[in-house]
């Protein structure tokens, strides 16, 4: 399953870069229905940084292993899924400056193990969840960006 999210935060390319280099971040634009620590992290944020998260959502936890692969300053970052809740997981992270801003793009690579099985449960369960998530984080980051722009 392959999703993607667009947004236009009114901050230049560099401060949206930089905000989301830094991994404390990822922790304000989270919805407070997820509970996520950030138990390890090797390395600054560039290709070949490795992250362990600890997620819980509901009654559910989980370690999260992520690998940066790719990491071009200003431009774009890429992280794939180690080890997981996923069979396969993989996030890049788009920056293109605009005349008055910043095009924030996510696509998102994915599947459950067990696909094409679990197939129904990505489209019905898996994916409006990640929606959420991205509106959510999207949205966050137009408040706590544009407001330091305005």
């Amino acid at each position: 399953m392959i999703l993607s999210y667009e947004s236009f935060i009114k901050a230049p390319v560099t401060d949206v870069f930089a905000f989301y280099n830094d991994l404390n971040n990822l922790q304000r634009i989270t919805p407070p229905s997820y509970q996520m620590n950030i138990l390890e992290i090797q390395g600054n944020m560039r290709a070949g940084t490795r992250i362990e998260l600890e997620i819980r959502k509901f009654m559910h936890s989980y370690h999260w292993y992520v690998h940066i692969i790719e990491h071009i300053p200003n431009r774009s970052f890429t992280d794939v899924q180690e080890k997981g809740p996923f069979a396969f997981y993989q996030h890049r992270h788009e920056f293109k400056p605009q005349e008055e801003g910043t095009l924030l793009r996510d696509e998102i690579n994915l599947h459950l193990p067990h696909y094409p099985l679990t197939w129904p449960i990505e489209q019905w369960i898996v994916k409006p969840q990640l929606d959420a998530l991205f509106r959510y984080r999207h949205e966050k980051t137009k408040r706590l960006l544009q407001k330091q722009v305005d």
